[in-house]
């Protein structure tokens, strides 16, 4: 059974996996505003009560990575700590691997992290490679929506089975393990006007690619995991 709630306490030590919209030498960062809100609010309990410090965020993501890059590696990773949790962003680059394969791949990464005995683990899937309007598939080059979505579908799937220590957060649907808007499906479209998904739009730009998040997308996404997410003393 699926996690009903993420806690991040101030004792915790945090592996945060992933592909570009993760890697910390790149300016997107989707889900780095997880940390600085963490960090805030457990700084401003340590000055009220002279309690605990942060969470200790260890971030492993790069550029390119997919399922299967970040599986080769993760159990390496996590060998070098004693982490308390694991924090995942996958799925944009799969849209150039089979699903076949990609199932083979979650299940290895599954694996790789300690399946049914893994600590918890927070998931995100991937969301975007170009803003969809309204409901038809964008037509960025190399976007491939049909994967993006069977990718989103069977990481939700393989770890609500497969871990169940872990939330999935289907940001392309919002069907995930706690059920949240799709930013693909409900919250792009009616802002991503006047052209459908053939430029980078509200979420998306200046990244030309429309594949990365800019500062409003972030804030965004944290917004619909405020209530699910949570940061304990």
């Amino acid at each position: 059974m699926s996690l009903s709630f993420f806690d991040f306490t101030a004792e915790d030590v945090v592996l945060w996996e992933g592909d570009s919209k993760s890697d910390k030498s790149l300016q997107y960062q989707m889900l780095r505003c997880f940390m600085d809100q963490g960090d805030a609010a457990f700084r401003r309990r340590t000055a009220a009560s002279g309690g605990a410090g942060s969470p200790v965020w260890v971030n492993k993501a790069t550029n390119g990575a997919t399922i299967a890059t970040i599986a080769a590696r993760i159990a390496g990773e996590l060998a070098l700590n004693a982490y308390t949790k694991i924090v995942l962003c996958i799925g944009t680059n799969q849209r150039a691997v089979s699903r076949a394969q990609t199932l083979i791949d979650l299940a290895a990464l599954i694996a790789a992290i300690g399946g049914v005995n893994a600590i918890d683990t927070l998931v995100f899937t991937d969301y975007a490679w170009g803003e969809k309007y309204p409901s038809g598939q964008n037509v960025h080059a190399g976007a491939n929506d049909t994967r993006l979505d069977e990718t989103a579908t069977d990481i939700t799937s393989t770890f609500g089975a497969g871990v169940p220590n872990s939330m999935v957060v289907n940001l392309r649907t919002g069907l995930g393990s706690r059920t949240t808007s799709g930013m693909y499906t409900d919250i792009m479209p009616p802002l991503n006007l006047p052209a459908p998904g053939v430029t980078s739009g509200p979420f998306t730009a200046p990244d030309t690619s429309g594949a990365h998040d800019n500062a409003r997308s972030r804030a965004r996404i944290f917004d619909l995991c405020g209530s699910f997410v949570r940061f304990r003393p």
